[in-house]
């Protein structure tokens, strides 16, 4: 089975189960308790803390470890909301990813203006209308880093940079960047990550948040490694994130180089496909590859391409397969293309053999329309 999907999830990364597996069997104690095992869990928990500081270049105490990306958008949102009830207005965009929508339409559901940022024809936000948009009663501004279906680099550092001119608090989701490019956070007051999406395992995320941040907790009750999330401390899980963002760190050009590659290997394939349109932006992560063959439908071409042995999408995971993409239509402004949609997340694990056999198995199916 030929897996191109990358940017749903990342398998585990064996040297990362290998450290998960020994922190948790070998120092498994409640890291709350005051005996020997409890201070060695402690001390292990610390250090793993201090890795993802490190990685991000914020205090250890921004850093609020969640069950998934999911819970760090609710709680983004939904906590800041709850600390400052008087602000009614949130700005996000059509690029979200679903749990940043869901929340933002739950506080819709309680009275909350909510506002999506417009996008330009390249497919990027407008900064410049973050001006017009923003009101004394905004509350925060929340934009994902990256575009999860055609991987266009989102100007987030420059939308920080008027929400901190504006006094109103900025959100990044950074899921889709982190271990693919490099960011600053600065001028980001909270920002969003997970550890599936950097071959670290599923049922651990962060919440990113500067100090000078308020925010009201959503779980309550029991002490952790942060006084701001409720939740015997996740050891295992702990120091294997810190083990992916270590890998990710250490081998970030090693892995961009052959992402490159075999994302160049895909367009010149793709460009042969004169059915095919490719369809990114100059400014896209090369971990992404975004194409359509119109008049196909996804659910069908996905079907035989998996029937082939080829796993891709053709939206993000958690969006609704049945619409148009958002992203697709901002960039070409052709609603048959958005409809007929693909996606490829490659990886450093991708081989030239499998884009070889992806590049024939397309080549068949296109031959058969």
């Amino acid at each position: 089975m030929i897996y191109l999907d990358y940017s749903a999830t990342t398998p585990l990364d064996p040297r990362v189960a290998a450290k998960w597996m020994d922190v948790e069997t070998r120092v498994y104690a409640n890291a709350n308790s005051a005996h020997a095992l409890g201070l060695a869990s402690k001390a292990i928990n610390d250090a793993s803390l201090a890795v993802m500081a490190g990685f991000f270049g914020v205090p250890v105490e921004s850093i609020i470890p969640t069950a998934s990306a999911v819970e760090a958008n609710n709680f983004a949102l939904k906590g800041l909301a709850l600390k400052y009830p008087k602000k009614r207005h949130v700005i996000v965009s059509a690029l979200e990813h679903a749990s940043l929508i869901g929340a933002a339409g739950y506080l819709a559901h309680q009275g909350y203006d909510v506002d999506t940022l417009p996008l330009t024809p390249q497919g990027l936000y407008d900064v410049e209308a973050l001006d017009t948009l923003i009101r004394p009663d905004t509350l925060v501004v929340s934009l994902t880093a990256v575009d999860s279906e055609t991987g266009s680099r989102q100007p987030i550092e420059s939308c920080a940079e008027r929400c901190r001119l504006h006094h109103v608090f900025f959100h990044t989701d950074l899921t889709q960047l982190v271990g693919k490019g490099s960011f600053d956070l600065s001028h980001v007051d909270l920002a969003t990550v997970s550890a599936h999406k950097v071959y670290g395992p599923k049922g651990i995320g962060l919440l990113i948040k500067k100090p000078h941040v308020g925010i009201v907790p959503l779980l309550h009750g029991g002490h952790s490694v942060t006084p701001w999330r409720a939740s015997t401390p996740p050891n295992g899980l702990l120091a294997a994130f810190a083990e992916a963002l270590r890998l990710a760190h250490d081998e970030a050009d090693q892995r961009l180089a052959i992402v490159q590659a075999r994302h160049d290997q895909v367009i010149a394939g793709l460009r042969q496909q004169s059915r095919v349109t490719i369809n990114q932006a100059s400014q896209a992560l090369p971990h992404f590859v975004n194409f359509s063959i119109v008049g196909t439908r996804p659910e069908e071409g996905l079907r035989y391409f998996s029937d082939h042995g080829i796993c891709f999408s053709s939206k993000s995971a958690c969006s609704g397969q049945d619409e148009k993409s958002v992203s697709v239509y901002a960039i070409t402004g052709d609603e048959a293309l958005a409809i007929s949609s693909y996606r490829l997340g490659l990886s450093h694990l991708t081989t030239v053999t499998e884009i070889e056999t992806f590049l024939s198995v397309l080549a068949d199916y296109v031959g058969t329309l």
